[in-house]
């Protein structure tokens, strides 16, 4: 198992509090200090953390210390989480040497599972959420089950479901699906798409179709929830993992078979369930569930599937010909066209016929034919890999306590160096292997955070209580504070509510009145500023846009946007002519931040927020300053 943490810890170094580590800490610190956030819109509506225990568990180690190196350590727990989970589930299913590749492809690969063309969610996360740890609590779960002990099983996936529900919940579906007989699982699986369609066709509330302007909103700014078109949907990478699936189920493990078509049935169904909300019938349940989430499962499960058949095919007649067509088609998914040719090679299997074709015709070529066309094949193979894929993966890699970083292919650090230590440890006397496995693990861990000085600085004034003392009187927590400049800051160094960021347009699918709110706030920043070249490219319904965050302000567009009366102070790095700011506060080299109290300009002031209209979901007109 140390064999397999050295891996994670090679592919997956540590890059500080981002992507939702942000949103799982600022959930965190409201469990601390709740009346700092009674008025930030993300919790005004409510927010995830009601159905988790994580943050609760969190906030608590916060309690303990400093914000910077509780997240980090959040962060090795939940990669221990999953290597556990990946080993676990490798050695249930297919045991020996070849249960360590696994667990090792389990830990070192990073294949996304959204339904959609991004990789904004990958396998293996290297930052504090409650994800992995849930997803490594399932595998063990499943693992437990079909091995033993079963009270472990329970346990842990109790625990997952506490933790993150929506990542959890396929695990226990999947092993319900495993342990019912085929065509009761059939019966009520079909039985509640029934139900869901005859509920949404009654006009059930919870069934019902998103509004215009929430689905733009959602769809526009939160792309893992609805896919922005049909060119972004990832059909010939997720056709890889169900025709893996599928393959598996005809030549993986008897004992398992059931298992891997399980998850490739509720893959499938998922899959197709984002396709149909995205494009069809956004209901407003289904949307919040978020079916595509199940695609992780099969990524996981779909690893270990293939080693499963790579190990069983290798010494079959024209075994490793099939084996050489996996690796190669997992590259080609890349390019789109890998998993159209695995699934075609699935078709190709279970038609005997067929297969017995291709297969004479291929006995029928000369061996130099044959050896031809396996070179002409790789050649193209590595032409492809090093030409669309090497060129535009690289990854900085920073030597602890040294401001050096060299550039290296991603591919090299994440991938290469894991597989080859792994090699050797795994081939080494059992003597050396203790020692050179310890040695790496060790090295691996110094090397792990790959954190700049600057970033390790900017975590370091984290803290769930704010910095009172450096705003003087012009700042309490609980203020509502519009920091442009700084789209973390209200949430992390001053530990109060936000009025418009860039990260409260994350989860806008689990709250109408959120995604509305926030719009409305953005759209009354965007009327203070002039058109910019950001327009073109981005749609006004996605939160996330930076056209939303003005670069410069004057004295009245900063009175017109104080006339908000939820909006308590305004910090920007320009001092505005004409207005006297309240504190200044020198911040080293970014140089000075003002703040302005909105109070003072709605006293001197009579005007009133200009009144957005929301009715619909068409373009609105943008009131402009002069």
């Amino acid at each position: 198992m140390l064999v397999v943490w050295s891996a994670w810890l090679w592919a997956n170094p540590y890059q500080g509090i981002w992507h939702d580590a942000r949103v799982y800490l600022v959930m965190a610190y409201r469990h601390l200090v709740p009346e700092a956030f009674e008025r930030d819109v993300w919790f005004m509506f409510g927010s995830q953390d009601r159905s988790s225990l994580f943050d609760e568990i969190y906030a608590a180690l916060l309690r303990w210390g400093p914000v910077d190196a509780t997240a980090k350590l959040v962060a090795l727990g939940g990669g221990v989480t999953w290597v556990i989970g990946a080993y676990w589930l490798a050695h249930a299913v297919i045991g020996g040497r070849a249960a360590l590749w696994a667990a090792v492809f389990l830990s070192v690969l990073a294949p996304s599972y959204t339904f959609i063309d991004s990789k904004i969610f990958v396998l293996t996360e290297a930052f504090a959420t409650a994800r992995p740890y849930a997803m490594g609590l399932t595998l063990i779960g499943i693992a437990s089950y079909l091995s033993g002990p079963r009270w472990i099983a329970v346990l842990t996936l109790v625990i997952g479901l506490a933790l993150h529900p929506l990542m959890a919940v396929w695990g226990l579906l999947a092993l319900a699906g495993y342990r019912l007989p085929d065509r009761a699982f059939g019966l009520i699986f079909a039985l509640g798409v029934l139900l869901m369609v005859a509920g949404a066709t009654a006009g059930l509330d919870p069934l019902r179709p998103m509004d215009e302007l929430w689905f733009r909103l959602v769809q526009s700014t939160s792309t893992i929830v609805f896919a922005p078109s049909a060119e972004s949907v990832a059909l010939d990478r997720n056709f890889w993992w169900l025709a893996m699936l599928l393959l598996a189920g005809r030549l993986g493990a008897a004992r398992f078979r059931k298992l891997y078509l399980v998850v490739a049935c509720l893959a499938a169904w998922a899959f197709l369930a984002s396709v149909i909300l995205s494009f069809h019938y956004p209901a407003v349940l289904l949307a919040q569930a978020q079916p595509w989430r199940a695609l992780w499962l099969a990524v996981a499960v779909g690893i270990v599937a293939a080693v499963d058949v790579v190990v069983r095919l290798w010494r079959s007649p024209n075994g490793q010909h099939w084996c050489l067509f996996i690796i190669a088609t997992y590259i080609l998914a890349e390019g789109g066209i890998g998993g159209t040719l695995l699934l075609a090679a699935w078709l190709l299997y279970i038609s005997p016929r067929t297969r017995a074709s291709l297969t004479s015709l291929w006995n029928h070529l000369s061996s130099p034919s044959q050896r031809f066309v396996y070179l002409i094949f790789i050649l193209w193979l590595l032409g492809f890999f090093f030409i669309s894929i090497m060129p535009f993966s690289y990854i900085s890699r920073i030597f602890p306590g040294t401001d050096f970083t060299i550039e290296v292919p991603e591919i090299v650090t994440t991938l290469a160096i894991p597989l080859v230590l792994a090699w050797i440890t795994s081939r080494a006397s059992e003597t050396t292997r203790i020692w050179l496995t310890t040695f790496v693990v060790l090295f691996a861990l110094l090397l792990w955070d790959q954190r700049t000085h600057a970033q390790r600085l900017i975590e370091s004034r984290y803290s769930p209580y704010g910095h009172a003392t450096m705003m003087g009187i012009a700042y309490h927590q609980g203020d509502v504070v519009y920091w442009p400049e700084n789209d973390m800051g209200p949430w992390f160094e001053l530990a109060t509510a936000g009025y418009a960021q860039n990260l409260q347009g994350i989860g806008i699918v689990f709250s109408r009145d959120h995604a509305i709110l926030l719009y409305e706030r953005l759209r009354r920043i965007r009327a203070l500023q002039e058109s910019t070249n950001w327009d073109q490219y981005f749609s006004e319904y996605d939160l996330h846009a930076p056209f939303y965050h003005r670069g410069q302000w004057s004295k009245i567009a900063l009175t017109l946007l104080c006339m908000d009366p939820e909006l308590d102070l305004v910090i920007l790095s320009q001092q505005i002519d004409d207005a006297t700011s309240d504190v200044t506060i020198s911040q080293g080299t970014t140089g000075k931040r003002y703040v302005y109290k909105c109070s003072a300009f709605r006293n001197s002031q009579t005007a009133e927020v200009p009144k957005i209209e929301l009715s619909s979901a068409s373009p609105l007109p943008l009131p402009r300053t002069e």
